[in-house]
């Protein structure tokens, strides 16, 4: 990502200015632009300015993969708009909740590692595929000082269940998990009776 850069081969090529009109897609400087190396098509005047345009630029550049989960839920954080990509409600813990004030929650616990604590799209990736999501996102906010962690790190502390609960692979793993769900409520001496028989 932040290497794509095309770049020459001397400093005089590295900081030739860009065929008219180009202008950098962020900040609209015409001075020392190089274009992405995979797509060709967008500008940049340095790397911060690619560093900022990625999470938008990624979904209309070749970038090697195919777009996820963590890409949709990035701009979402960028946009600070609610998921709607289904995969984003599933992998990141947004379907746990149909309130609107839960979900935002939800959102600002990913808006405050993404913006402001730099975690990008592959981490929070890895993360969610090798189910670590809670650990890892104590761990990040665990990083500040307490009392700049936040309303949503605190709510998030109160139901950081949402990342226990792992998805069934299929009718019978999710009718397992709602007798296990069932039996943890259940009297003790109901817990050994035959659903039919309560």
């Amino acid at each position: 990502m932040l290497d794509d850069l095309e770049l020459g081969t001397n400093a005089q090529e590295l900081a030739r200015p860009a065929p008219e009109p180009a202008v950098c897609d962020v900040c609209r400087d015409d001075k020392y632009l190089r274009r992405c190396s995979k797509c060709k098509e967008a500008w940049y005047c340095g790397t911060e300015c690619q560093e900022t345009a990625w999470y938008k630029h990624k979904f209309c550049c070749r970038i090697g993969r195919e777009l996820d989960s963590a890409d949709y839920l990035v701009l979402d954080c960028y946009y600070d708009e609610l998921p709607e990509e289904p995969s984003v409600l599933d992998d990141f813990g947004f379907r746990h909740f149909d309130d609107t004030d839960s979900r935002s929650h939800v959102l600002g616990l990913f808006v405050g590692l993404v913006k402001y604590l730099k975690v990008g799209d592959r981490k929070l990736h890895r993360w969610q595929v090798e189910r670590t999501l809670k650990q890892n996102i104590i761990a990040a906010y665990s990083t500040l000082p307490e009392e700049l962690r936040g309303e949503y790190f605190a709510w998030f502390l109160n139901h950081d269940w949402i990342f226990n609960l792992a998805k069934p692979r299929s009718l019978s793993d999710l009718t397992d998990a709602l007798k296990q769900l069932a039996v943890s409520v259940l009297d003790a001496e109901d817990r050994d009776t035959p659903v039919g028989a309560l």
